[in-house]
């Protein structure tokens, strides 16, 4: 235990930020494993919203500096992959809606500028 009376507020401190940080991770790790689950075999609106909330959860955890914010990139990107590839899976086996041919594009007619009248 220190003596100085500065280095024990400064333990004192410490611990409450590694209280603070842990429960953050931990929370960021849990939020994961639930939107993993739900992409696993939710429905697509209850994947988005679950990617929702987690996505804020670990852009949280990052601006506070308890994660670095690579490492929530990371995370994220990770996340984003795994739930696109789950709702492309359930787009390509829902039934195919019959998708109207583009419309072509309009020409645009240029016109030339309407050039001064000199006056001689």
């Amino acid at each position: 235990m220190p003596n100085i009376k500065s280095v024990k507020k400064d333990v004192k401190k410490s611990r409450q930020n590694h209280l603070r940080n842990s429960a953050a991770k931990s929370a960021v790790k849990t939020y994961i494993k639930k939107a993993k689950q739900v992409i696993e075999i939710g429905t697509p609106d209850a994947i988005q919203e679950s990617l929702k909330q987690t996505l804020s959860v670990i852009d949280k955890a990052a601006e506070r500096g308890i994660i670095h914010s690579n490492a929530a990139a990371r995370r994220k990107s990770r996340l984003m992959k795994r739930a696109n590839s789950a709702l492309a899976a359930a787009a390509s086996t829902a039934a195919p809606v019959a998708a109207a041919p583009p419309e072509p594009k309009k020409r645009t007619v240029r016109r030339k500028k309407a050039e001064p009248e000199t006056t001689a």
